[in-house]
């Protein structure tokens, strides 16, 4: 019984290459292409790092009731149930995406994690909460129910690069109000260690 490298021996290198490389799929190509793109436009590349650090959205729940927990006294987070939806919604989005591309799990931490850094982040500055988790709740009231389109339709290219479009919008709109609340956080920060300082 010949051994796996001994089979590989009898093709020739480029014959191989080109094999492998057709058989890669171009969802994943896609997802990976968003990824890539992502990381390239952020503003702060540390933050790549940070992101990563959430895998899943239990990890986006577990924030979620740590800041529930601290700041229960202010009521500023009598909101946050409305981003449940949400997060089903994505939650439903990342099980398809994970099931039918097989995508890798940094993919999927690049949909969880902004997230968790937006609602940390905004959860120091005044009102900013209740306006994320607002924006999230109309947002989860208009995403498909990806787990039903999925049984309804057949997979195939045109809903892969569907699903793959629908990563890169979230992608974008992560990176922009990730741009925009690490620009905001900064002043805030800035703004409230000086008033400190002078009262």
């Amino acid at each position: 019984m010949r051994s796996q490298y001994a089979v590989l021996s009898l093709f020739p290198l480029p014959l191989l290459r080109s094999n492998i490389m057709s058989t890669t799929d171009p969802g994943e190509n896609a997802f990976e292409d968003a990824k890539q793109a992502f990381r390239k436009k952020l503003k702060d590349p540390r933050l790549y790092d940070q992101i990563l650090a959430t895998k899943t959205v239990d990890d986006v729940y577990e924030a979620t009731a740590k800041l529930q927990e601290t700041t229960l006294g202010s009521g500023r987070l009598r909101y946050l149930g409305k981003i449940r939806r949400f997060l089903e919604q994505l939650s439903s989005y990342a099980a398809v995406i994970e099931v039918f591309i097989q995508v890798k799990p940094d993919v999927l931490a690049l949909i969880w994690g902004p997230i968790k850094l937006l609602l940390q982040w905004s959860s120091e500055v005044n009102k900013a909460l209740d306006q994320v988790t607002d924006v999230m709740e109309r947002v989860g009231q208009v995403l498909p129910q990806f787990a039903r389109l999925v049984q309804t339709f057949e997979m195939s290219d045109a809903i892969r690069a569907a699903l793959a479009l629908f990563y890169e919008d979230i992608l974008d709109i992560h990176r922009i109000t990730l741009d925009f609340f690490r620009k905001t956080r900064g002043y805030t920060l800035v703004t409230a260690r000086v008033t400190s300082r002078i009262y």
